[in-house]
């Protein structure tokens, strides 16, 4: 029975083959080794309690039907010849804290559940793991794949040859050395959500170049180092994008294949160097609501202006420099509230011209240079703006 307690489920695909495995791989040890492995039922677990006879336990199996766990250990490599080439469930490795690589999993095809290499809550998890060039013929994780808290990691090359992730796929927080994403290069598709986040030393995301699709939303949040989303040309769409707290990020031209967003909504929010929205310009629809808060550099909403409706709620807050509304021209309805709030420098909401109807309450105030004339005209001209809440604190003297 496993002994790891997490508090999201977390499912991973099949195929891991035991210590001893071999042949189908191009192994040229092939032959005898591959008699002695043995499908192994259940779920496994080495740990700090007894190592060497969880290893033992393990040391034969091919196929492990259920979960796999390292976790707590004080090995600084795991014990070759290994051939486990599938897990049934989840594999787990964590808190593993001389451990520096995975080479003994140098045959693991497929993880059927999920596959979790450190852990967040948990503070530095892997700390010593500096790569993961062992999970190289890795094709496949059925569940979600997290990679989290291993400080010492420098790149992802060992994950060369992963194609697809049934469910989210995390990376973050707290990968300190990360640079790159180089070895997700022929990763396609992700089932679930893409979050990629708290990597200081992450300058870009370029090996996301072959994903098309995902299943679920996209969040690039707090990565102090990260320039551009350049490596994301290839993607398509997603049910939320979260773009939050990039401090670098100039632009967006990496999400130019974005043509919708999802129910979720789309939310940039406290990227300090971003100047436009130009690389959003393929967005028409958006199912949910639209956030424009708190980035510091912003002139211009730029690549807006194919979005004619918004599923929920319209927010434009504390973008210190943004002088208009004008790239949101087009925009006609508004699914849920508008708030328009502590911009310094809005001078006019004249953009919103084509504003016909807002479903929910209103407020625009506490915009020191905004007009309060052109306020009123907006409001004359939206048939259905019936709950104006707060239109208090704008520029009531032009």
């Amino acid at each position: 029975m496993s002994r790891l307690s997490l508090p999201i489920h977390l499912a991973l695909l099949p195929c891991l083959c035991g210590i001893g495995c071999g042949g189908g791989l191009g192994d040229e040890t092939a032959g005898e080794e591959d008699l002695n492995l043995v499908t192994c039922e259940g779920d496994y677990v080495v740990d700090d309690i007894a190592t060497d006879d969880d290893l033992e336990r393990i040391a034969s199996c091919g196929i492990i039907t259920g979960n796999l766990s390292i976790e707590d250990t004080s090995l600084t490599h795991l014990p070759e010849p290994a051939g486990l080439r599938s897990v049934g469930g989840k594999l787990s490795i964590l808190r593993n804290h001389a451990l520096s690589d995975l080479d003994a999993l140098a045959r693991l095809t497929s993880v059927e559940g999920d596959l979790l290499i450190g852990w967040f809550v948990d503070g530095p998890s892997n700390p010593s793991l500096s790569q993961v060039d062992g999970l190289a013929s890795l094709q496949s994780v059925g569940g979600h794949l997290h990679i989290s808290a291993n400080p010492a990691l420098l790149h992802l090359d060992g994950l060369s040859s992963l194609r697809s992730v049934g469910g989210d796929l995390g990376l973050h927080p707290n990968n300190d050395s990360l640079v790159d994403l180089d070895g997700l290069g022929n990763l396609t598709s992700v089932g679930g959500f893409v979050s990629i986040g708290f990597n200081p030393s992450l300058a870009n995301v370029d090996g996301l170049s072959a994903l098309v699709s995902l299943g679920g939303g996209l969040s690039i949040s707090s990565n102090d180092s990260l320039t551009n989303l350049d490596g994301l040309s290839s993607l398509q769409g997603g049910v939320h994008v979260i773009i939050q707290n990039n401090p670098l990020l100039s632009d967006l031209d990496g999400l130019s294949g974005l043509d919708s967003v999802g129910s979720s909504g789309l939310w940039i929010y406290g990227n300090g160097s971003l100047v436009d929205l130009a690389g959003l310009a393929g967005i028409t629809e958006v199912d949910g609501g639209l956030s424009i808060n708190s980035n510091d550099a912003l002139l211009s909403l730029t690549g807006l202006s194919g979005i004619t409706t918004l599923g929920g709620r319209l927010s434009i807050s504390s973008n210190d420099v943004l002088t208009s509304l004008d790239a949101l021209s087009g925009l006609s309805s508004v699914g849920a509230e508008l708030t328009i709030e502590y911009n310094d420098a809005l001078g006019s909401v004249s953009g919103l011209s084509s504003l016909t109807e807002v479903s929910g309450e209103l407020r625009i105030y506490d915009n020191p240079v905004l007009c309060q004339s052109s306020i009123d005209e907006l409001l004359s001209a939206c048939s259905s703006c019936d709950e104006v809440v707060d239109t208090s604190g704008n520029d009531s003297g032009c």
